[in-house]
């Protein structure tokens, strides 16, 4: 029925959470740490992740998925929801014109980025893409399949407190990353591909870390002003117009 196949999917995203968290635990790299230096970077982000979705891509190549998790439908039409991959486009742009690049170094920058491409397709490939797709299989209702794979998303990011996060923040992550889940969903019906949230998800995750990274060097053309905060949350509220569009 339903509820096994539900089950087969959410136990793909465990061994996948368990996987990565496995590998991050061994790079010694505390969750905090991540966007310190070139170094903390690439063994606490790059190195896991890359080996995460290299696993990944095996089983979806193996189980036939790979093709049909890049691509989503009935697509939506409801032309004002397109302002939440506005909205978040816009947010990622106030961070990247306010962060000092230049302090990082080409290098850095380079890890950076790489880091937070493999970050954004593995995640949307696993929630958005093949966990999608299971709950598609399943016969859920679509506006079902939005809060479930969000609600996962958001669990997901909830493990960093196994990585040294603090409670607190990891508890407000899980929320915030359940909203931002939706956004990207959103996206997805909206879009029809896996490639828009992909796109969004990994230059959300690059002006967040350069960010951060540039804020360490004590920049502070780094700092995160009132207008990048509105950018973006707005989005993942707004996108709650999703489940009555669906």
């Amino acid at each position: 029925g339903w509820r096994g196949i539900v089950v087969v999917g959410l136990l793909v995203v465990v061994v996948y959470a368990a996987v990565l968290l496995l590998l991050q635990k061994r790079s010694g790299v505390p969750y905090t740490d991540i966007a310190d230096s070139e170094e903390t970077t690439r063994r606490g982000v790059l190195v896991p992740v890359a080996l995460a979705l290299a696993l990944l891509l095996v089983f979806a190549v193996a189980t036939g998925r790979l093709a049909e998790a890049f691509v989503y439908s009935p697509t939506i039409s409801s032309p004002w929801l397109w302002a939440v991959p506005a909205l978040i486009a816009a947010g990622i742009v106030a961070r990247f014109a306010t962060t000092s690049w230049r302090s990082l170094g080409a290098r850095r920058v380079v890890v950076l980025v790489v880091a937070s491409l493999l970050v954004g397709v593995s995640e949307e490939l696993l929630i958005r893409g093949l966990f999608v797709d299971v709950l598609q299989d399943a016969g859920l209702a679509a506006v079902w399949i939005a809060v479930v794979s969000s609600i996962v998303f958001g669990l997901l990011h909830g493990l960093n407190v196994l990585l040294g996060q603090p409670p607190a923040a990891a508890l407000l992550q899980v929320v915030s990353t359940t909203l931002t889940g939706l956004a990207l969903f959103t996206c997805l019906a909206l879009s029809g591909t896996l490639w828009l949230p992909i796109l969004l998800h990994a230059l959300f995750d690059l002006s967040l870390l350069a960010q951060v990274a540039a804020a360490g060097a004590g920049q502070d053309g780094a700092e995160v002003r009132p207008v990048q905060l509105v950018l973006t949350f707005v989005p993942s509220l707004l996108a709650i117009g999703v489940l009555f569009a669906l």
